[in-house]
C-alpha cells in the first residue's frame, strides 16, 4: 500500500494531537499545516505541501457561529476527499473511543471510494479460516480453481506476527490472485486474497472497507479467528461463505456457528485430509457445516458457484 498523507487543518492543539494518534493508529500519515493554522486561512500558495496529500480533516469548530468552510477559502484543498469534523472532542474515555473508531471509518471509507470507485455489494468474497497445516491446504484449494475465477478471499491464518509475508509470497500470483496483507482503506473485492495481519484487529465497514487498529486481537490466538469471523459475518449471508480448513482447537467455532444459524454458508475440510483436525471438527459437531470435502472438492463446489459470472 502506498502511504496515504492526511492533512489535518484545525487550530486546536488538543484536536490536532487528537486526530494524528487516531490517524497513526490506522496506519496513515498526518500533516499538519503550522502549528495555530486556522483553516479559513489555507488558501492556494500558501501551503503548497496540502496540494501533495491524498485526503483532508477539517475541524469545522474553527469556523465562528455555524458557518459553513466556502471551497474558495479552503482552495488549497478544494481537490481533496474531505472529512468534514462538526463536534469538539469528547470528554470520557468510552466516548473518546467511540469518536476515534468514528473518524478512522469515515478516513477508511473515503480512501476505499477514492481508490477502488463505488462499492458492488454483489461482489463475493470468502472467509478462508485456518490454524496448523493451513497454508497448505489453502494452497491445494487456490489450485483447484479455475483462473481468474471472479471471488475474493479474505484469509484469516494463526500465525505468528511478520510471517504474512510468507504467506503473500506464497499465495501471490497463484490463478491469477492477488495477495497482500489486509491494509486499512482497502476494500475486499474479486480477484483479491486479503490476509489478515496478525498483530492489528480488524474492523470490516460497510462496503467492505478494511479497517486496521494498531491494538492486538483480545483472546489467546493471533489473529482472532472468532473475532474476524464475527465481523466477516456483518456481509450480505447470501452471496459468500466461510470455509475452515485444517487447525488445532476451537477458534472460529462460535463465530461460525452463529454465522450459520442466520442463515451463512458453512463449509469445512475433510478431517482426515487435515495436517490437524480440530478446528474442522469443531464445526462438524455443531451440525452446521453444508459441505465438507478435500480442498480440490471444495474449490470445485465454489466454482460451480461461478461457473456463468
Amino acid at each position: 500500500m502506498s502511504s496515504q498523507v492526511i492533512a489535518i487543518l484545525s487550530a486546536d492543539n488538543a484536536m490536532r494531537n487528537a486526530l494524528t494518534h487516531c490517524l497513526d493508529e490506522c496506519g496513515y500519515d498526518s500533516y499538519l499545516p503550522s502549528a495555530n493554522a486556522n483553516p479559513a486561512r489555507a488558501e492556494t500558495g500558501a501551503d503548497t505541501t496540502l496540494r501533495q496529500c491524498q485526503m483532508a480533516i477539517v475541524d469545522l469548530n474553527d469556523y465562528p457561529h455555524g458557518q459553513v468552510p466556502q471551497p474558495q477559502n479552503l482552495s488549497a484543498i478544494s481537490d481533496l476527499p474531505t472529512v468534514y469534523l462538526d463536534r469538539p472532542l469528547p470528554k470520557g474515555q468510552r466516548e473518546m473511543a467511540f469518536w476515534n473508531r468514528q473518524v478512522a471509518g469515515k478516513v477508511a471509507c473515503i480512501h476505499a471510494e477514492s481508490e477502488y470507485g463505488p462499492c458492488n455489494r454483489a461482489d463475493p468474497v470468502w472467509l478462508l479460516l485456518a490454524s496448523a497445516g493451513g497454508p497448505e491446504a489453502v494452497g491445494e484449494f487456490i489450485d483447484a480453481l479455475p483462473m481468474h475465477c471472479p471471488v475474493g478471499f479474505l484469509y484469516g491464518q494463526h500465525i505468528s506476527p511478520g510471517f504474512e509475508t510468507n504467506l503473500v509470497t506464497m499465495l501471490d500470483g497463484r490463478r491469477g490472485f492477488h495477495a497482500s496483507i489486509a491494509h486499512t482503506g482497502q476494500r475486499l473485492t474479486p480477484g483479491q486474497i486479503a490476509i489478515v495481519p496478525a498483530d492489528q484487529s480488524m474492523f470490516v465497514l460497510d462496503g467492505d472497507v478494511v479497517l486496521l487498529d494498531k491494538q492486538p486481537w483480545h483472546g489467546q490466538f493471533q489473529p482472532s479467528l472468532d473475532a474476524l469471523a464475527a465481523e466477516y459475518s456483518r456481509r450480505n449471508k447470501n452471496i459468500s461463505g466461510m470455509i475452515v480448513f485444517s487447525g488445532m482447537g476451537e477458534d472460529g467455532r462460535s463465530a461460525m456457528r452463529l454465522y450459520a444459524s442466520s442463515g451463512g454458508r458453512v463449509w469445512a475440510q475433510a478431517p482426515h485430509s487435515c495436517v490437524v483436525s480440530s478446528m474442522p471438527e469443531a464445526v462438524l459437531a455443531d451440525q452446521c457445516v453444508e459441505f465438507c470435502a478435500p480442498p480440490q472438492q471444495l474449490a470445485q463446489r465454489l466454482a460451480s458457484f461461478y461457473a456463468n459470472e
